[in-house]
């Protein structure tokens, strides 16, 4: 998955900045309902080149910007506020 791809799922860019470590970074986040995913940050991915999201709760992580579309479309759909 790239970069772009999670920024079209409308993840919210999360930055960290040199006030809490020595190189900063950014990683992307996502909340429905109770159920938080996050995705490895822009040094890591560099070091791979691809991008991927995981439940935190959960050991779930999603490669594939597919399946993970049609993950976050079927949650949304059924979430309770």
């Amino acid at each position: 998955m790239t970069e772009e791809n999670i920024i079209e799922l409308k993840f919210e860019k999360q930055y960290v900045g040199e006030e809490i470590c020595d190189v900063p970074f950014h990683y992307y986040s996502y909340r429905i309902g109770n159920i938080d995913l996050i995705t490895n940050d822009n040094i890591e991915s560099k070091n791979g080149g691809l991008w991927y999201a995981e439940i935190l709760e959960g050991n779930v992580r999603f490669y594939n910007f597919k399946e993970l579309k049609i993950v976050i479309e079927l949650m949304e759909l059924n979430k309770i506020f």
